[in-house]
């Protein structure tokens, strides 16, 4: 969990492409789904406030104009 008003951490943000589907590797205490969703919708869900936290926006946000979609 983050807590940027607390304390001093920094977040990076990679973007992975090329990626394709395997199985995982979970710990035995962590639960995860894995979701494949376009950009384009993934920009939908930012702007309709769907996907709310800003890590995730900003990730979201700035793939789209990295590749060059930019559509909002």
């Amino acid at each position: 969990i983050s807590s940027p008003g607390v304390f001093s951490e920094r977040v990076y943000l990679y973007l992975a492409r090329r990626l394709s589907a395997t199985t995982s590797h979970a710990a035995q205490d962590e639960v995860f789904q894995v979701h494949w969703i376009s950009l384009n919708n993934a920009l939908q869900w930012v702007m309709n406030g769907d996907i709310t936290d800003a890590k995730s926006a900003i990730a979201i946000l700035k793939t789209s104009q990295l590749l060059g979609s930019g559509k909002l």
